[in-house]
């Protein structure tokens, strides 16, 4: 089957930025009908782009994402023009192409997750919506500095008499940030600590972060979806964590 997708230069900039999304968390990424939806290969995150504005009902298995991202980059300026077979695919500008061979997904860590797979994984409800709040990219810049210098991989949740702070703590645990408060719904959740990886609060985007916690029929499990988009992209971002009593391991991920 071939198809082949024409992607102006501000096209082309959107699809290098969701792939710049997932090139350090994911080895590689297997884009089905226009569609990633994967595990991060720690197995942390789920994420799902859709990339059908921009490259519509095109199947494209990408190895070595990182790689193959770097080498995409090339073309960053330019409009470019995709052609995908069963054997084969290539992007090209007006002046230069770079061909690859369709690899089997057979081996690819991660494999793409269908909508019921997930629905089945994470099941959220708006009656188990502990908490909703926007995170601007001003409170996610913090977020990616203070992180990075705390050299944590992790965000806090703390939850305190009917509200909630975003917290980051540094390991040596001499140094701690608040970000910002969160009013929670009527779930009563008590004292309780969630640690989050920090990925979904770092991605590129262009609005809003909506930050939603979910509780589970899992005890001491909570679900997250973090949603944003970038461009005509819509991003939404899938992890879950466990609740603990404060006081206890308040560096316990998972």
């Amino acid at each position: 089957m071939e198809n082949t997708v024409v992607m102006n230069d501000e096209q082309n900039e959107n699809f290098l930025r969701c792939l710049s999304i997932l090139r350090d968390t994911c080895i590689d990424a297997d884009i089905k009908n226009g569609l990633i939806r994967q595990r991060s290969s720690d197995k942390t995150s789920i994420f799902e782009i859709d990339l059908s504005s921009l490259i519509s009902d095109v199947n494209l298995p990408l190895s070595n994402l990182k790689q193959k991202w770097d080498l995409f980059k090339i073309f960053s300026d330019s409009s470019v023009q995709l052609d995908v077979t069963d054997e084969t695919f290539s992007f090209k500008d007006e002046q230069s192409i770079l061909s690859f061979k369709t690899p089997t997904t057979e081996y690819f860590p991660s494999e793409f997750i269908s909508e019921e797979e997930l629905t089945n994984i994470f099941s959220l409800t708006e009656e188990n919506l502990i908490l909703e709040k926007e995170l601007s990219k001003t409170i996610t810049d913090r977020i990616k500095i203070v992180t990075q210098v705390f050299n944590t991989p992790t965000v806090q949740v703390r939850f305190s008499d009917g509200s909630a702070s975003i917290l980051a703590r540094a390991q040596s645990k001499d140094q701690e940030a608040k970000f910002c408060d969160a009013e929670t719904n009527n779930i009563d959740v008590g004292n309780q600590i969630t640690n989050i990886v920090t990925t979904p609060f770092l991605i590129d985007h262009d609005s809003d972060i909506t930050f939603k916690m979910y509780s589970s029929d899992q005890p001491g499990v909570i679900f997250t979806k973090f949603s944003s988009n970038l461009g005509n992209v819509d991003i939404n971002i899938y992890t879950r964590s466990a609740m603990i009593e404060e006081g206890e391991d308040e560096d316990s991920q998972f």
